[in-house]
């Protein structure tokens, strides 16, 4: 595969020029687990040779990447693309080595050898390409770090020099420079990181190796669930990776998981939050608490993150970091907010009045309170302006005042008694009588089934009746001024509003607001846009409504409307000047018609429901007799 790959590229490609040249270099995926189990299995020798094909490809790709004499020598995009994708299930399948079981043949020592000098020299290639410019995700760093983290804290003591755990960090921080001298050299891949592992946890998946991992990583205290102060890496690549990892964001994830310690994953959470801490110096646990977590004392810190808190309040973390209580002391004082306030430095004061000896110390504790406590600023207001002196006031200290001070108590306010309710004017009780009534007739009127015939004449004396503004010998007004508030002004515009909508109702929906007929219905009811659409759309909620207007407003067969068949009771019906006297008699004929059955039916109903229970009472105590 490429063992002839440097020959190749110098017949293909003319490396004198000084043009870019395009390389199309083919690069076979990673085989998976079951694939690479069955190769062992059936011939190891065959695994043998692939690795041995893969070392010399990424020494090639190492030499390409870092020589000059490649230096206008460029992968293709398809080559590119089979580079990423081999990498990314490279270090997927290489990772998940540890928890898999291959058959007898992985023990070959062939296969054992270069399985290892693989890894070293896809490290190397990382190293001069950067994690960046291989596009891997937040979960395939975790996966480099999973095997280059560990392979490093295993080889520390070895003659193995090429993984270190401060290069691994490094890579991982974006603080190593690859021989592509790339814009993302210094691109951090903490972010997807902590996003990843956010995933990973809150899915049940981080195990007891993956805070192995992480502990190994951080340079942790805390491994396997014991401190050891001896495995304590102080390294500057140790300390600024595990300031950088161990920030808000990282806390802020482990506590959202933690949930007050209710969460599903609480435990594994305080677990990490432990190596998380234990990993960081007095001063860095000092700095990450005051000036990212912005907490001030204890009872903040309690509140705002419980698992931090009970991590950093532990006796045995004390015990764990030396110096630790003694960064951790101002959590202890309690802010004097209304002292600082209102305090000025002795020294300013001292140093206003070198410059100024006219200035006492009430008028220089006034200037500097007026500029923020900023002596440069208070000297420059005064070498500006020295009249300024005179014109400032002596600083007082505000006092605290009894309610019966001369200069607040007003005797006049005081009010001995229950206190005298206001009276209500007449017509707004009216106004709220009549609202009341209305909201009543909404709630309980539309969904009523109609009423018997029999007490059909008591409808025009109901409170609906008189909200609904239908004459009554008596009508509520609340002026008696206003013409327009009359009722039979207020009859005559719902008239015309009904006849309205029954010959055309889209004339009284909001869409016909620019139309002709609108605006010959507002001016004929002198009524607006909103009280028309507002009193159609109380007729169509309301159907009791409906047909009281319909049995009060009889019209022309032909203009739609059919005279009601309901009895009522013979009374005068209004009749506009436009109707015609036929129309008016053939109405009062027909309720004429239907009186005397009706005054007779209602004469003789005791009689007959009456009488008939009674007598059927009669049989039963006859039976029981």
């Amino acid at each position: 595969m490429a063992l002839a790959a440097d020959s190749v590229v110098t017949k293909t490609i003319d490396l004198s020029s000084d043009e870019t040249q395009i390389l199309e270099l083919p690069v076979v995926a990673y085989p998976p687990f079951k694939l690479r189990s069955s190769l062992i299995d059936k011939d190891p020798v065959i695994w043998v040779h692939l690795l041995e094909e893969y070392i010399y490809l990424f020494k090639f790709l190492v030499v390409l990447t870092t020589s000059k004499k490649y230096r206008n020598v460029k992968l293709s995009p398809k080559s590119t693309q089979q580079l990423h994708y081999f990498m990314k299930v490279y270090l997927f399948e290489t990772s998940e080595e540890t928890s898999r079981i291959f058959s007898l043949g992985a023990i070959n020592p062939d296969i054992v050898k270069y399985t290892k000098m693989l890894k070293v020299i896809v490290f190397q290639f990382i190293r001069c390409y950067n994690l960046v410019n291989l596009r891997l995700s937040g979960e395939s760093v975790w996966h480099f770090i999973k095997i280059y983290s560990r392979l490093a804290h295993i080889n520390k003591n070895g003659n193995q020099s090429v993984v270190t755990l401060n290069l691994v960090r490094d890579l991982v921080q974006g603080q190593v420079k690859s021989k592509l001298n790339s814009k993302s050299d210094d691109i951090s891949m903490i972010k997807p990181l902590h996003t990843h592992l956010n995933a990973l946890i809150g899915g049940g998946k981080f195990h007891k190796q993956d805070l192995e991992t992480l502990a190994i990583t951080l340079g942790s205290r805390y491994q396997s669930g014991a401190s050891s102060g001896s495995n304590v890496n102080a390294s500057s690549s140790k300390r600024s990776f595990s300031e950088t990892f161990v920030n808000k964001d990282w806390t802020d994830i482990l506590e959202n998981l933690y949930n007050g310690g209710t969460g599903l994953h609480a435990q594994i959470c305080f677990h990490i939050a432990v190596v998380s801490l234990t990993s960081l110096s007095a001063s860095s646990i000092g700095r990450l608490v005051q000036n990212q977590l912005k907490h001030r004392t204890k009872s903040q810190l309690v509140g705002m993150n419980p698992l931090v808190a009970r991590v950093l309040l532990s006796q045995q973390l004390k015990e764990v970091i030396p110096g630790l209580e003694d960064e951790l002391k101002f959590l202890d004082s309690k802010p004097k907010v209304e002292a600082k306030k209102n305090s000025v430095n002795p020294e300013h004061i001292r140093m206003l009045q070198e410059f100024f000896p006219q200035l006492s110390d009430g008028k220089a504790k006034t200037l500097l309170l007026d500029t923020n406590h900023n002596p440069e600023i208070a000297t420059h207001k005064l070498l500006e302006d020295p009249s300024l002196v005179d014109s400032l006031k002596e600083w007082e200290a505000p006092k605290s005042r009894s309610i019966y001070d001369p200069k607040t108590f007003d005797p006049t306010k005081i009010t001995f008694g229950k206190k005298a309710k206001p009276r209500v004017e007449k017509a707004s009780q009216e106004f709220n009588e009549r609202t009341l009534t209305s909201a009543l007739r909404l709630l309980y009127d539309s969904d009523e089934d109609e009423p018997d015939d029999t007490y059909e004449d008591q409808e025009e004396t109901t409170p609906s009746a008189l909200s609904l503004n239908i004459k009554t010998s008596k009508a509520v007004s609340l002026d008696d001024d206003d013409d327009e508030d009359k009722p039979e002004n207020i009859d005559k515009i719902e008239k015309i509003l009904f006849l309205r909508f029954k010959r055309s109702p889209d004339d009284l929906q909001r869409s016909a607001r620019k139309t002709r007929q609108r605006q010959e219905l507002k001016s004929e009811t002198n009524w607006t846009d909103e009280q028309i659409e507002g009193w159609a759309r109380m007729l169509v909620k309301t159907p009791r409504l409906f047909k009281l207007l319909e049995s009060r407003y009889m019209v022309f067969n032909n203009q739609g409307l059919k005279p009601s068949t309901a009895y009522r009771k013979p009374r005068a019906v209004e009749v506009s000047d436009s109707e015609e006297p036929s129309t008016r008699s053939s109405s009062n004929a027909s309720q004429r018609s239907n009186t005397p059955n009706r005054a007779r039916k209602e004469q003789h109903k005791a009689s007959v429901g009456n009488h008939n229970r009674k007598r059927g009472n009669d049989r039963k105590l006859a039976k029981e007799l």
